[in-house]
């Protein structure tokens, strides 16, 4: 398989987005295994690696990378345009199991390869702000608040007392909204993100829609709490009352929520998860192993 050539293919995705770093990520491990790895342009003999819904299929090795939740009415596909689709791809890897449901009840080839991590498993060794604990929304700012913005800008005016509030991403700049009680930080990578993710105590994810978010494992990994909608790979992997809790957009609830995990916090009992995360390394090696399997 070295001498293999392999095209990893995002369509006309942003270079800025979290898809588009995924993929260069991607590009970047596969030159461990295989001589020749292009980031789109190539056209002939090789295998195909794609990242976006509607690129062209093209010849007979192609494996498709599932980035979004199949019944997010906001992408506009006919679920029978999606069935079509996916049949194309000799196999679909699949971030989450509410994704392999999808495909499975439609029998479309699939396996179950999650996210990897940047943060290595590591002991607990506590929490960075016991007095006063940092939540964190980490993403990129999209227009109609995709991320749940409004709420955690709504949570941040009765919880400030109790915690500090924090957005992190590119774009927030273009946010409307201002409030006092969020600091919003506009980062333009990743590596200046996870400054301010290392010190969070909690992080807050409140798509209504997602595939993972890419933010979940290396939340698991290095030991945080979450506040989430039930999306993506949270749902695999996500004890309620342990791990934290679901959001129940009722601010009195979840205020009442948040104070349980911040006593958690500042008892210094760490949260539980089903499981944990493998590296991205270890992540690419799976995926390497599907295309082994497949076109060996």
């Amino acid at each position: 398989m070295k001498n293999e050539r392999v095209n990893v293919l995002v369509g006309n995705t942003p270079e800025k987005s979290v898809v588009y770093q995924i993929a260069e990520r991607q590009k970047e491990i596969l030159l461990n295994y295989y001589s020749h790895v292009f980031m789109g342009g190539e056209k002939g003999g090789c295998i195909n690696l794609v990242h976006k819904y509607g690129v062209d299929v093209v010849g007979s090795r192609n494996v498709f990378i599932f980035h979004f939740d199949p019944y997010d009415f906001r992408h506009e596909i006919p679920m029978s345009e999606l069935e079509s689709y996916l049949s194309l791809f000799n196999i679909v890897i699949c971030l989450n199991r509410k994704q392999q449901y999808f495909c499975n009840i439609r029998n479309i080839r699939n396996t179950l390869i999650p996210h990897g991590s940047d943060y290595e498993c590591k002991r607990f060794l506590g929490f960075n702000n016991i007095e006063k604990p940092v939540v964190i929304l980490a993403c990129d700012y999209y227009r109609g608040n995709v991320k749940g913005e409004d709420y955690f800008f709504a949570l941040s005016r009765i919880m400030s007392d109790h915690l500090t509030f924090m957005i992190v991403g590119k774009g927030w700049s273009e946010c409307k909204v201002k409030t006092s009680t969020v600091n919003i930080m506009n980062v333009d990578s990743y590596t200046e993100l996870k400054k301010y993710f290392n010190d969070a105590d909690i992080v807050f994810i409140g798509s209504r829609y997602e595939a993972g978010p890419a933010s979940f494992p290396d939340a698991v990994n290095s030991n945080k709490y979450i506040m989430s909608t039930p999306v993506g790979m949270v749902l695999d992997n996500f004890i309620e009352g342990e791990s934290g809790f679901f959001i129940r957009f009722d601010l009195a609830e979840d205020a009442s929520n948040l104070h349980v995990v911040i006593k958690k916090i500042k008892d210094n009992i760490s949260p539980k998860y089903i499981t944990r995360y493998i590296g991205w390394s270890e992540q690419i090696k799976e995926i390497v192993g599907v295309l082994n399997e497949e076109f060996c």
